[in-house]
Formats: structure tokens, C-alpha cells, sequence
């Protein structure tokens, strides 16, 4: 629980700490700039009011018809190629902002089809994702085999490694044509990719808002939402290893501390009254004058070594006598082990009568001083067989 409890809060530190550093990082990068096209801007701004003598309250009208009428330089954006290729923005979480609905109906519309569209597709796309993965494991093991690799079996690693490689290829291509449709150079092509890949999705680049393309160029406005679909599938499916795999470490360590607690808890030594056991065993037994004259609670260094090793050679014939016996498992009182093989005279006489008188079978006599004896040994091989679990129990 401590580990679990250390981890969470280092995974809280390193996150705050990367955001920090991201802070200062941007900071460092973006601010001066921002401060510099801020200031163009307004002595942009002042000139265009100084050239055709505009107030503010008449330039800040102008400033939002142009605003207006951003989303509609691109053609018409809610007919159904435009309506297809803002429902796949909405539902794969990554929202340009390029167009809105702007009627209650279609802002009512919105909520609740994307209500049970996300769902739906992050899905789809675990279930794709499963189906790649299973695909990409048949193909690499079918290749290992026919290259006699010693390990067919593909490895969590080698699969991230796979997934990846397939989705820096699908960015790469994809780049070369957007830039060649949308006049982008090639690294804001990358750029796009990544953050639309990633549902980041700022809207500084938007393909399909120029020269019609959503009326007059279906290939390519084909081609951008397969694009969509396709690429948030691979980086989906390798990202989601990713996270199995941390996931997996994260229940290996708690498996783990589970069994060291059990094993520290079958372990534990405690007292009971004024002896000391563990696991459910006693370690040491109170006084038995019968068995041990001198006996000792915490160790055996303090009981005589010789008179210990003599009772303990003894008490291991005497076992191994009782072992011997119960290996026989007789459904009477019969003599022990050791006396069976020896017949008594009575019992031979018998044999002999019996033998000469008929051909039965042979049928088993004993004496009233044989069952007599067969009795006392019986309550001896107990009581052995008790002294020895006990001696077995210190």
C-alpha cells in the first residue's frame, strides 16, 4: 500500500513538473513573438482607421463580418460532404472549431448526437485497434517461423515497434499530400498530422477551406476523413499497448506486494500464553516430564545435547516402526510388522492339524494370550505414534 501510495503521488509531481517545464519552455519561445505581431497588428489597425477615417465602434462591426464570414469562404460547409466531415471531427474528439451549428435545432442536435457518438466510436476504434494488433502478432509470427528465428512468439515490444512504424508512415504520406493540396510546407503538414492524430485539434491548419474543395474535389475530401479514421486507429491501437503495458507493471508490483504481505503474515511469530509459534505451529511445547526431563521454551541450546540426541534416535526407530505398521492397515488387532512373519506354536499346531485333517482354506487361530498381547502392543504403537507427532511439532 506505501509503494502504491509513493508512486501515485511521483506520477503527480512528474506531471505538474512537466507542465511547468512546458510553461517556461513556450514562454521562452512564443512570447516575444506574440508581443511583436500584437504590436504590427495595432499599427496595422491604426492606419487602416487613419486611411478611411473609422471609429472604433465601426471598425469593430467590420472586424466581425469578417469574422463571420471565415467559415463560408470554403463553399458551402453543411451540405452532406461538409456535414460528413464536421460529424467525423465531432465524434473523434478533435473539433477544429472551423464551422458551428448556429440553430438552436442543430446546437440540440449536436449535444446529443455526440452524447452517444463518442462512445460509440472510441469503441470501434479499441475494436479495430484489437483486430490490428491480432494481425500484426499472425503476420510477424508466420515471418519468424519461415526466417527459423529460435522464439516465434511476438513480443509486446516488438508490436508497439510494428504499430508504430505503421503510423509514422501513414503521417508521412499523408503530409506529402496536403501539402501538395493545401499549399502548407511540409514540416506544417507533419504538424497537422500529429495534432489532429493526437485529437488535439487547435484549427490553425484545416484542410478541405479553400478553393471548394468539399463541392468539387470529393477524392480528397475522401481522402481526409479516411485519413482521419485510419490514422486515429493505428496511433489509437499503439498507444493503448502502451498503456496495457503500464497497466500490467502496475498489477505484476501489487500481485507482488499481496503475496509478500501473506507470506510476512504465515510468517509472523507470536506468543501464545508463554509459547512461541508461527504459521499455526508451535515452536516449543510447555513441560512434558513424561517425554523430556529438561525441556526449553525459546531454543534447544539449553536442553543436554546428549540426552536430546539419544531420545531423538530413539523416537526415529520407534516411528519408523509405526510407519512400517500402518502400511499393513489390518481391519482387525493383528501383531505388529515385525512379529507377522513369525507364527506362535499354538498357531503353527493348528496350521498342521488343519492341513492333514481337511483341504480347506487356511483359517486363522489365536489364543486368548495372543489377542491378549495383540491388544498391548496396539495401545503401545499409539502412544508412540503420538510422541512422535509431538516431538515432530516442537
Amino acid at each position: 500500500m506505501k509503494r502504491q501510495n509513493i508512486r501515485t503521488l511521483s506520477l503527480v509531481v512528474i506531471t505538474l513538473t512537466y507542465l511547468i517545464i512546458g510553461a517556461a519552455v513556450f514562454d521562452h519561445f512564443e512570447s516575444t513573438n506574440e508581443a511583436h505581431i500584437n504590436d504590427k497588428l495595432k499599427k496595422n489597425i491604426s492606419r487602416f482607421k487613419l486611411k478611411y477615417k473609422m471609429n472604433d465602434t465601426e471598425f469593430n462591426r467590420l472586424w466581425n463580418k469578417m469574422l463571420d464570414k471565415k467559415p463560408y469562404s470554403a463553399g458551402n460547409q453543411w451540405k452532406f460532404v461538409g456535414s460528413l466531415y464536421f460529424c467525423t471531427v465531432v465524434v473523434t474528439l478533435i473539433g477544429y472549431g472551423h464551422s458551428t451549428p448556429r440553430t438552436l435545432s442543430g446546437k440540440i442536435f449536436c449535444i446529443f448526437y455526440t452524447l452517444f457518438g463518442i462512445p460509440i466510436f472510441l469503441i470501434m476504434f479499441q475494436s479495430v485497434g484489437e483486430r490490428l494488433n491480432s494481425f500484426i502478432i499472425f503476420s510477424l509470427t508466420r515471418l519468424k517461423k519461415r526466417m527459423r528465428f529460435k522464439n516465434p512468439k511476438v513480443g509486446m515490444f516488438e508490436l508497439i515497434t510494428v504499430e508504430g512504424c505503421f503510423s509514422m508512415t501513414i503521417i508521412i504520406i499523408a503530409s506529402y499530400i496536403f501539402m501538395h493540396n493545401e499549399g502548407w510546407t511540409y514540416f506544417d503538414a507533419i504538424y497537422y498530422c500529429f495534432i489532429t492524430l493526437t485529437t488535439i485539434g487547435f484549427g490553425d491548419y484545416v484542410p478541405l477551406q479553400q478553393n471548394n474543395f468539399l463541392s468539387n474535389n470529393l477524392a480528397y475530401a475522401s481522402f481526409t476523413i479516411l485519413f482521419i479514421l485510419i490514422g486515429l486507429t493505428t496511433l489509437a491501437s499503439s498507444m493503448n499497448l502502451l498503456v496495457l503495458r503500464l497497466a500490467t507493471i502496475n498489477a505484476e508490483e501489487q500481485v507482488q506486494e499481496r503475496m509478500e504481505q501473506a507470506e510476512a503474515k504465515r510468517n509472523a511469530v507470536h506468543l501464545e500464553g508463554d509459547v512461541i509459534s508461527g504459521n499455526s505451529r508451535l515452536f516449543a511445547q510447555p513441560e512434558q516430564p513424561e517425554q523430556f526431563d529438561t525441556i526449553s521454551v525459546c531454543s534447544c541450546a539449553c536442553m543436554d545435547y546428549k540426552l536430546f540426541h539419544k531420545k531423538r534416535i530413539k523416537s526415529r526407530k520407534l516411528e519408523s516402526g509405526a510407519r512400517r505398521m500402518e502400511t499393513k492397515e489390518p481391519k482387525y488387532f493383528t501383531m505388529p510388522a515385525i512379529f507377522q512373519h513369525k507364527q506362535s506354536p499354538v498357531k503353527r499346531i493348528f496350521n498342521r492339524k488343519t492341513n492333514n485333517n481337511n483341504n480347506n482354506k487356511h483359517m486363522s487361530f489365536v489364543s486368548h494370550n495372543d489377542i491378549e498381547l495383540k491388544y498391548t502392543l496396539a495401545d503401545n504403537s499409539r502412544s508412540i505414534m503420538d510422541n512422535n507427532q509431538k516431538r515432530n511439532s516442537i
